[in-house]
């Protein structure tokens, strides 16, 4: 049978859990914030040097196709070849240009 002392230790409960819940959180936060504010201190005492030049952005990448099967004939094809030969003179730290795309397989 329904019992009004039971609703109420059932409320009591309910308060007192989400109390200790919500503190709980609370202090992570509080505990998390503290070791970002440590490490921020840490870090805004560094100076970043940047070893590496900054490269402006290339708005187009030149490309010189040999004589073979594959040819570009689509803008999808165009940019695709632009950006793998983008990508290969940046990994190889070589100028826009100084190679030639020569072909393209699917696999």
């Amino acid at each position: 049978m329904f019992n009004f002392d039971n609703l109420g230790l059932g409320i009591e409960t309910l308060i007192i859990g989400m109390l200790v819940v919500f503190l709980a959180l609370a202090i992570i936060w509080l505990i998390v914030s503290l070791v970002g504010m440590a490490f921020r201190k840490k870090d805004a005492g560094k100076e970043t040097k940047s070893t590496q030049p900054q490269i402006p952005p290339v708005s187009e990448v030149p490309i010189v196709l040999a004589d073979t099967k594959f040819s570009v004939s689509t803008d999808q094809s165009s940019e695709l070849a632009a950006v793998i030969a983008a990508a290969i003179c940046e990994y190889e730290n070589k100028p826009l240009g100084s190679f030639r795309v020569v072909s393209f397989k699917k696999r």
